[in-house]
């Protein structure tokens, strides 16, 4: 219930959602990577932000995305409407976990593993991807005996190490970088994303259905933000989500929703009306 609550709020948003990114203006002759980044919770805005990201970097005639990670996770299906983004993506799709600190923590293992290259800085950590409910408590065993199986099938299909992928899952299994390299979880360390760019170059992924070259050394990186108004919706939501869960505030979801709902029809009217031009979140 929960998540349904969620996807109803965050679709009160969507009229306020349009995708800013831009490869055009990024130098001649240079291939162009987009970056859009997971910084923290994943949600419904997160979600949206990076399926709409991909889209839109491939119908620019992107090289590739960079997905950069640093998440503790988040929905159960914001994260499933992210992998399958991922997965479909009609362009190579780059998974970094990074700065050095970061981690790709439940929803974000999911992601990374089904990134077509996944990557980490150094002193990072992914794993712990046992799914839990808003209370935190563990989620019932059907709920992790379904995360487990999708995430084998994700691990399966890039060809990673499947089994330790499900015990992230059953057992809430977390790893380094350097162990996640050794466990054929990851792909490869790198300390930058220069570095990772260069790296990658003269690599092969398979693009709906079709193996793709990558040459990235020297690529213009084009990052596409989630901007301000995207993070208090995406808080708005969540504080609902949480006070309900927690505090029996049966009150809160629609709280949430009419906050949304103001903030979301204002964007809409400023846009429409041509005072401003709203990056996708």
């Amino acid at each position: 219930m929960a998540l349904r609550r969620a996807a109803v709020l965050a679709s009160l948003a969507a009229a306020s959602l349009a995708l800013g990114t831009s490869p055009a203006g990024a130098q001649s002759g240079s291939p162009v990577v987009v970056e859009l980044r997971i910084d923290g919770v994943v949600d419904p805005f997160v979600a949206d932000h990076v399926e709409g990201g991909i889209a839109d970097a491939a119908d620019d005639g992107a090289a590739a995305v960079l997905l950069t990670l640093d998440t503790p996770g988040g929905l159960d299906s914001s994260m499933r409407q992210i992998t399958q983004a991922v997965l479909n993506a009609e362009i190579p799709v780059i998974g970094y976990v990074s700065p050095q600190g970061a981690r790709a923590a439940s929803a974000g293992t999911f992601i990374l593993l089904a990134t077509n290259i996944a990557a980490m800085a150094p002193a990072t950590n992914v794993g712990a991807a046992q799914p839990v409910g808003l209370s935190g408590a563990v989620a019932s065993e059907k709920a992790v005996n379904d995360a487990a199986e999708y995430i084998v099938s994700i691990a399966d299909a890039r060809d990673r190490n499947a089994e330790w992928a499900e015990s992230a899952v059953r057992d809430a299994e977390s790893v380094s970088a350097e162990e996640a390299l050794r466990l054929g979880v990851i792909d490869l360390i790198a300390p930058d994303v220069p570095t990772l760019l260069a790296d990658v170059s003269g690599m092969t992924v398979e693009v709906s259905g079709e193996p793709v070259t990558l040459e990235l050394a020297g690529a213009t990186v084009s990052e596409a933000s989630q901007n301000m108004i995207c993070a208090y919706l995406a808080v708005a939501l969540l504080v609902g989500l949480l006070a309900n869960a927690l505090a029996g505030w049966w009150w809160a979801d629609p709280a949430a929703a009419l906050v949304i709902a103001a903030v979301a029809l204002r964007e809409g009217v400023e846009s429409w009306r041509g005072d401003g031009c709203y990056d996708a979140c």
